[in-house]
């Protein structure tokens, strides 16, 4: 065999690599471009069946049936989120677009009104135009109710604020399946707003005073960065300390957590209001927080 037919074996194989290399690569982005452009009109259908107003005059099926899932679970384990909470009577708000929806309500003042021809498990049900709904506690006559919007809006807005804050292009291909609250989710989110109402029929004056509070909220350190990191240092600390099974590790990781709060405190020059706000935000939501995660716990188990 002479050299120069040697040689030409190996120009031979790495031509041939290369020439796979750049088959593969041109395989790769065609497959790419294809599933960018496939996702891209699965997004546009999506933003069409979403995008859209809910304004049905009474509650659909999966509504009615979100609702006596509430109610169950309320009845059921409501006393194991919150001693008494069980036997509170909290009725349920649900809006759409055009209309409140009020359950669990008896003889609510104008212009609530019965729904015709249709029940709540049974059970009359009653609507009025929508003005300002909330998802919080609102007073209906002399009782406070647990209001939120129905799941369909809520994915509604959560899919057009997830699209309007990505950038142009990304906006075209994310997957908005990540963008959907899940029934579940939303049940619990009810039972909430709920315990809101709970707060505000049992502690009525504390209650407003948290409201009040809410006018000192701009001057809260929120998007100070070292402050977040302090906050999230002395609730591993508390966090820390609810796991432990031993007192006197306990103990020093609490006191761990009160000198990192004083000094998060001391450092941001929080002044009265804004610790009562701190205080009364740690009561009103984060309460509301812990029933929302109860809730889930016992109902997954």
């Amino acid at each position: 065999m002479n050299e120069s037919g040697s040689n030409q074996r190996p120009r031979r194989r790495g031509r041939r690599w290369v020439r796979t290399l750049v088959k593969t690569f041109a395989a790769v982005v065609i497959l790419t471009c294809v599933g960018l452009a496939v996702l891209a009109e699965v997004n546009r259908r999506e933003a069409v069946r979403r995008d859209r107003r809910h304004e049905g005059a009474r509650l659909t099926e999966p509504e009615s049936a979100l609702l006596v899932e509430v109610r169950r679970l309320h009845a059921k384990l409501g006393s194991q989120v919150w001693p008494g909470f069980a036997d509170a009577r909290v009725p349920i708000v649900l809006f759409n677009d055009a209309y409140e929806f009020l359950a669990d309500a008896v003889d609510p003042p104008t212009p609530w009104e019965i729904v015709p021809d249709h029940r709540l498990d049974g059970s009359v049900y009653y609507r009025r135009a929508v003005g300002n709904p909330q998802g919080f506690a609102v007073r209906i006559g002399d009782l406070w109710a647990g209001s939120l919007s129905t799941l369909a809006r809520v994915n509604r807005d959560f899919f057009l604020a997830v699209r309007r804050d990505l950038p142009p292009v990304l906006a075209q291909v994310y997957p908005y399946a990540w963008a959907t609250v899940a029934p579940d989710l939303h049940v619990v989110a009810l039972l909430h707003e709920m315990f809101h109402a709970h707060q505000a029929s049992t502690t009525p004056e504390r209650f407003a005073a948290a409201g009040a509070l809410y006018e000192v909220e701009k001057r809260y350190p929120f998007a100070d960065a070292a402050f977040s990191d302090e906050w999230d240092a002395e609730g591993a600390a508390l966090a820390a300390a609810l796991r432990s099974l031993d007192i006197g590790e306990t103990r020093e990781l609490v006191r761990t957590f009160l000198s990192r709060r004083g000094a998060r405190r001391s450092r941001a020059g929080l002044d009265a209001k804004l610790l009562a706000f701190e205080r009364e935000l740690e009561w009103l939501e984060g309460l509301g927080k812990y029933v929302e995660t109860r809730f889930h716990e016992l109902a997954a188990a």
